[in-house]
């Protein structure tokens, strides 16, 4: 092993944080050369079982996949690299913070050095959050509502008023008692009733928006772990655009990924995932190769019905999501099948954009993908 990195393990169970070093060969093969105490206490993990193994030695496809995804990015930046990345290890599934930092002996990078922080609570308190917006979402619609049914209500009247108002002072002769003055009041009168009214519902709608908050999220790195989860061994060919979009991170998480894994359990062996951008809109689409939906799964043609079948498609989870989806002003509903005819597609739009910078490409991964790469719970 190079002398620096032995230096380098000789320091690292002094960190109070999960770290973790791994071993470069000509910039191509990437093992393990070591785990703190904190690591391994985190994560379940054992330096005698990993140690100069690959993660294909060790972990299945999937997970090993999206490590190396991860440090063979750092290896071509030459450069630190921050992350955040999901994965299901000994100790169950954890969201981690990630920093790489190259490991440079002369010009030869010979390592890298990994910082883990465990964000796993910090992310469950996100999914609690979004749940909490949907739920506010939905009354601040039913507060919508009911307030533009009342306006509309109080409007009526008042407008009446008004236009017999207008209609008396049509050919009204002024006597010189003040009656005409008295209608001119009560006309500004109706006109500062009806302007009062407005300014409240406008009030309303503004106070009962629920801010959004966009996030840049790199789509193919955030697919390539969710699939590492509900595909571990690489069973499906699955499919996913690598580009970078500007949307609420939460609907990702939540929404997305309870498609995917919904078209996991139904696919016979592909998974197409697809992002189309138009205007200040991202629509997506979930395809799987299955059986497809039945028919009376929906309300109506071509959109999502609340009373799903709990032994169809996993139901539970489709309305959860539509709710979630519809909660944040987007749309859900089950498209013409995108795999050859065959199969299911279910499309969902949201406010977001694919952002410029990033080309669109195709991430496809099979059974016969190869890599090496080493885990590093981070």
């Amino acid at each position: 092993m190079n002398d620096k990195l032995e230096k380098l393990l000789e320091t690292i169970d002094l960190y109070q944080v999960p770290v973790f070093v791994l071993s470069v060969e000509n910039r191509e093969i990437i093992r393990f050369a070591g785990l703190n105490q904190f690591h391994q206490n985190a994560t379940g993990l054992r330096q005698s079982d990993v140690f100069n193994k690959t993660p294909h030695e060790v972990f299945p496809m999937r997970t090993a996949d999206t490590l190396m995804r991860n440090y063979m990015h750092c290896v071509h930046l030459d450069d630190v690299y921050k992350y955040e990345e999901l994965l299901d290890l000994a100790s169950g599934e954890q969201w981690w913070q990630t920093t790489l930092s190259p490991v440079m002996d002369g010009d030869e990078m010979v390592g890298i050095l990994g910082v883990a922080f465990d964000c796993t609570l910090a992310k469950r308190a996100e999914a609690d959050l979004a749940k909490a917006v949907q739920e506010v979402s939905r009354i601040n619609f039913d507060l919508q509502a009911l307030t533009s049914t009342t306006v509309h209500d109080l409007r009526g009247p008042l407008r009446q008023a008004k236009l017999v108002l207008e209609i008396i002072r049509e050919d009204f002769q002024d006597l010189g008692d003040n009656k005409l003055q008295l209608l001119e009041t009560g006309s500004d009168v109706v006109d500062r009733a009806l302007d009062f009214i407005d300014s409240r519902l406008a009030q309303v709608v503004e106070k009962t928006e629920v801010d959004s908050n966009d996030a840049s999220v790199d789509l193919g790195h955030w697919c390539s772990d969710i699939i590492a989860i509900v595909d571990p061994l690489a069973k499906l060919q699955i499919s996913y655009p690598e580009i970078t979009l500007e949307c609420e991170k939460f609907i990702l998480d939540i929404g997305l990924r309870n498609l995917i894994e919904n078209a996991t359990k139904h696919a016979k062996s592909r998974i197409k995932i697809e992002v189309i951008n138009t205007d200040n809109t991202i629509t997506f689409f979930i395809s799987d190769d299955g059986e497809g939906f039945k028919e009376d799964i929906f309300k109506e043609s071509n959109a999502l019905g609340a009373n799903i079948s709990k032994d169809t498609k996993s139901g539970v989870g489709l309305t959860t999501t539509r709710s979630l989806i519809e909660s944040r002003q987007g749309k859900i509903w089950l498209d013409e099948p995108h795999l050859d005819g065959k199969g299911a597609t279910i499309a969902f739009s949201v406010f977001g954009k694919v952002l410029p910078a990033q080309a669109i490409s195709t991430q496809a991964i099979s059974e016969d993908a190869t890599s090496n790469a080493v885990i590093a719970a981070g």
